[in-house]
């Protein structure tokens, strides 16, 4: 049984645009067999997979019924199956956490991670990238077949600015069990507002109907003025006029932009594009929503 294959359709024209490649150790890879596998998952998760097409893929998370997270995936729809690439620290638990939601469903969930790698293709922004699967074994073929195309491999630092500057948040860093998906700006991306029900729903539509979607604080992109600032620490408050208004959750200093990129939550009354705030005692102006 094949996975979603680096195959003919990542050949020269289809790598067009694209700056590197990055092996993906930080995620894992469950894998869900079965006639039922999408049917599964559509009543679990916030986005509409059970529409996926051969090839396709989408952002979706998984929520608790309090409508916290329980983890970010992406899934992809295969021949045979689907693939969902999860952060790697909780694949095992969480594949057998879905194993005991099955109960009439013909659907089998494995943790494929040893046995199913993952590179992602890096356009020139995080947008334009591309995931492909594999079988383990045949890692050192595709890498040598990559670089042989002129594709080098990124360096995890430089694919932690790009992140950073096209403001997506990072399982374990930006959000959490703790996170309320509003708050870290992932409803256009991941949260559909027009499938049928999954976990944690309820809570969403609160929010975001009776809410006015109005949370507590924000993930907003964050730029620290001057070309020499340090790069703040998770955790380093953010201030205007001496009060604590949020704090950073991830930094980084971009060659490309001259000057320190950071995430960080801010209360939702100072969220606004434009808003000038202290980060670690240098000026910094909150860019936008992260997505």
């Amino acid at each position: 049984m094949q996975p979603l294959q680096h195959t003919s359709n990542f050949g020269h024209s289809g790598r067009s645009g694209l700056i590197g490649w990055v092996p993906r150790a930080d995620r894992g890879r469950l894998r869900l067999t079965g006639p039922d596998a999408l049917e599964f998952l559509q009543a679990l998760v916030t986005n509409d997979v059970a529409g996926l097409q051969v090839g396709q893929s989408i952002d979706a998370l998984y929520l608790t019924p309090q409508g916290r997270m329980i983890t970010d995936m992406r899934v992809f729809r295969g021949e045979v199956e689907a693939l969902v690439s999860v952060p790697a620290e909780i694949a095992a638990t969480l594949a057998v956490r879905l194993d005991f939601l099955i109960f009439a469903e013909d659907v089998q969930v494995t943790d494929a991670s040893q046995l199913i790698h993952e590179i992602t293709l890096v356009g020139e922004s995080l947008a334009h990238s591309t995931d492909i699967f594999f079988d383990a074994e045949r890692e050192a073929a595709i890498r040598a077949e990559l670089e042989a195309d002129g594709l080098p491999e990124i360096a995890p630092a430089d694919l932690e600015v790009m992140r950073i500057e096209a403001g997506r948040a990072q399982w374990g860093v930006d959000i959490n069990e703790e996170t309320i998906p509003l708050e870290a700006g992932l409803l256009d991306r991941a949260i559909s507002q027009t499938k049928g029900c999954y976990v944690g729903q309820e809570v969403i539509v609160r929010v975001l109907h009776r809410g006015g979607g109005r949370v507590a604080k924000r993930l907003m992109k964050i730029a620290i003025t001057g070309g020499h600032a340090d790069v703040p620490a998770a955790g380093t408050p953010i201030t205007m006029d001496g009060h604590d208004v949020g704090k950073v959750t991830s930094a980084a200093r971009s060659r490309r932009l001259d000057r320190v990129v950071a995430l960080g939550y801010v209360q939702r009354e100072h969220a606004l594009a434009g808003t000038t705030v202290m980060v670690g005692g240098a000026t910094a102006i909150v860019v936008g929503e992260c997505s």
